[in-house]
């Protein structure tokens, strides 16, 4: 049973480790996203 409790424990680890990762991808395809429309407006301002 101990098998069985420490996979179930890893695989909730991982899990989660990847819900994280697509949090922080998320954060960075926002700023992302804002970086560029900045850089559009002054693009538009300039020209």
């Amino acid at each position: 049973m101990r098998n069985h409790k420490a996979t179930l424990e890893q695989a909730i680890v991982r899990t989660n480790n990847a819900y994280n990762d697509e949090i922080e991808k998320d954060k960075q395809r926002k700023i992302l996203k804002e970086q560029q429309e900045r850089c559009n407006k002054l693009k538009d301002i300039n020209f």
